[in-house]
């Protein structure tokens, strides 16, 4: 399965937190585990090759999140390709 492939994306998209995570340890490891810049990674609001409920939308976002944070980054950035925050601001209210 290469990177380009609708399957690599269905796989990523259906374990967010683990491939944020291991993305952000991957890069701490190149750098022996001390980062010597801030890392603020961007999570994606929604997956368009791969549908998903609304409670499921508000878990991907959540999951992501999470893996940031887990991660020991300084922070996030939130993309929307259609300027759609309204499921962000329903994760951020709990």
């Amino acid at each position: 399965m290469d990177e380009f492939s609708d399957g690599y994306a269905i796989f990523h998209a259906k374990r967010p937190y683990q491939t944020v995570y291991n993305a952000l340890m991957a890069l701490r490891a190149q750098f022996g585990n001390k980062i010597p810049f801030k890392v603020y990674p961007y999570i994606e609001l929604s997956n368009y090759r791969n549908r998903m409920s609304y409670a499921k939308k508000l878990d991907y976002i959540r999951a992501q999140i999470k893996a940031v944070n887990d991660a020991g980054m300084d922070g996030w950035y939130a993309w929307s390709p259609h300027n759609h925050y309204n499921s962000l601001f329903r994760v951020l209210e709990k």
